[in-house]
């Protein structure tokens, strides 16, 4: 219906600048809000809550196995209905939600992070989608940790984002040799943004005796010169760790040369106890004072030719400009802090038991990315950076009125949520069937550890808790608050108290804004896709507890 005639051009121009939508440009519509909507849902929550705790029925015994083999069955008979009136995901993997908005398609895949199907699933959507674009629930620097090998390589990546280094005091044999050293591509390092907009300029130097850097070099022998190192073994010394060496000998810079022909896209810093190693080794928790470049091989045996000619001759220069680069260059204090926030949480504890297992976390974006330098589509980051979460954790955790009422909100929630978890939409991700599919999935090595993870993670954060709580009942008792024999349950109460009341704020903090920032990122791609044609195919990687949060925004606010 409003549709125009096939041979109505007029009314095909209006067609496509509807489908077409706002520009990239304009701003994303909010939330939109129902006074009276918003009141029939609290007291339908209230309701069900209520039924919930003051159910006649005993939950012991055998009602509570007929009442549960009910609702499985129930569920199960959902599902199945589901799956016949919903024909456009038959062809996708199950754990796949397809909506159409304003001339995108969007395919949507729920994940479990420790699935072995996982990277399966989007590889598959991806290809039968034959989606434009693919965007992934990380940021560039957690994308960068989870790739393999710990940085990723240049041939994923525009080589833009690579720094161009001009090579000046040739000899004429060396010129002739090579005609592509006079300007080469290099990879930075992340604490080259301190000297960003800056020309770092020196003759360039190779020390046969050191010729990796995995030792500290005298004082004054570099004198202000780049030094030329090979990559070595970076397990055993750290890139950064080189970096002070040579800047212990006076050096200006360091030009690595790479292993391979392929470039890292920048050098990150090591792993945080190495980096912690590094900071006691040389009395300093800053970064190293002095730039470090990265070369590819063929470019640093040429450079080497260079050095060896020029010995005869005017010595090797370097010239580069040092450009700007937004990749968060953290510092250790940082690092610190957010590792105490991660591990205090239990999530840091969880992931870092399960790697340590042996199982790969985090495998479905590398394999989106793998995809899709394939398909030659974009891969795109969609998540918020590691930034702003000490912040909003500090805003959710602070006890003042909204906090509250958003905290016992969301516990009156909990009803309709469940419900949803087992009678899903048509339009969402089945989170429950999607976790038995992930789950049968499992090795026994997988299932052994999340299961300690999770109780190990458990067991800090509620011992971390008790620990913050601990003299409370002292003061309490000593101010006359309580009574002596009422102590332990008063104790016990204020922990609960806690518990509920962060519980769910940590869920807003870290989970429901991540699907707001992640929600706009899909729409301003959307946006960007399709201001030429009207029509996008968009594939989104995300974590299940992502996913039915960003759908529900996609409904009620469109792309």
């Amino acid at each position: 219906q409003g549709q125009p005639a096939p041979g109505d051009a007029t009314g095909d121009v209006e067609m496509q600048e509807s489908l077409v939508g706002p520009a990239p440009d304009q701003p994303i519509p909010e939330e939109p809000f129902d006074r009276q909507q918003c009141l029939g849902w609290l007291l339908v929550d209230l309701v069900a809550s209520a039924v919930v705790l003051f159910c006649p029925v005993p939950w012991s015994g055998n009602a509570w196995y007929v009442v549960l083999a009910l609702i499985t069955f129930a569920g199960v008979f959902w599902r199945i209905g589901l799956y016949q009136t919903t024909p456009n995901r038959k062809d996708l993997p199950y754990p796949v939600a397809v909506i159409y908005s304003n001339g995108t398609t969007l395919y949507l895949v729920g994940t479990l992070h420790i699935s072995p199907r996982c990277p399966t699933d989007v590889e598959l959507t991806m290809e039968s989608s034959q989606s434009e674009v693919v965007m992934i629930e990380l940021d560039a620097e957690r994308l960068d940790k989870r790739r393999r090998g710990g940085n990723p390589t240049s041939s994923s990546f525009h080589t833009d984002q690579l720094q161009e280094v001009q090579v000046l005091g040739l000899s004429e044999d060396t010129a002739r040799e090579s005609q592509s050293l006079g300007s080469l591509l290099s990879a930075p390092a992340v604490w080259n943004r301190r000297w960003s907009g800056s020309q770092l300029r020196g003759r360039l130097v190779e020390d046969v005796s050191n010729p990796a850097g995995l030792r500290p070099w005298g004082p004054t022998l570099l004198q202000g010169a780049l030094v030329l190192i090979d990559s070595g073994d970076r397990q055993q010394v750290s890139m950064a760790r080189r970096a002070w060496h040579a800047a212990a000998g006076g050096a200006a810079g360091v030009v690595v040369v790479s292993d391979n022909e392929d470039l890292p896209l920048r050098v990150t810093h090591e792993r945080l106890c190495a980096r912690v190693a590094t900071a006691l080794a040389f009395r300093t928790c800053s970064d190293p004072p002095i730039p470090l470049l990265v070369v590819s091989r063929q470019a640093g045996e040429e450079l080497r030719a260079a050095i060896r000619n020029a010995q005869r001759g005017s010595p090797v220069e370097l010239t580069v400009l040092i450009r700007e680069d937004t990749y968060p260059a953290r510092s250790l204090g940082w690092e610190l802090c957010f590792g105490c926030v991660l591990m205090g949480s239990g999530v840091g504890l969880m992931y870092g038991l399960i790697e340590l297992a042996g199982v790969e976390v985090g495998a479905e974006f590398v394999a989106a990315q793998d995809k899709a330098e394939v398909m030659d589509i974009p891969c795109i980051c969609m998540d918020v950076s590691m930034d702003g979460l000490c912040g909003r954790l500090g805003r959710q955790l602070r006890p003042t009125p909204s906090n509250i009422y958003n905290a016992a909100r969301m516990w009156i929630t909990l009803p309709r949520l469940l419900c949803q978890l087992v009678f899903p939409r048509a339009w969402q991700v089945d989170l429950l069937g999607s976790a038995v599919l992930h789950v049968a999935a499992f090795k026994l090595r997988t299932c052994l550890a999340y299961i300690l993870a999770v109780a190990l993670a458990s067991l800090v954060s509620s011992t971390l808790i008790v620990w913050m709580l601990h003299g409370v009942g002292d003061t309490a008792r000593a101010a006359h608050v309580v009574h002596a024999d009422d102590q332990d349950s008063f104790e016990e109460w204020i922990s609960i108290t806690v518990q509920l009341f962060a519980m769910p704020q940590l869920l807003q903090a870290i989970l429901l804004e991540r699907d707001e920032a992640m929600y706009q990122a899909l729409v301003k791609q959307s946006r960007i896709g399709k201001s030429a044609t009207g029509q996008y195919r968009m594939t989104a990687v995300c974590g299940a507890a992502h996913a039915n949060g960003i759908l529900g925004k996609v409904v009620s606010r469109g792309l």
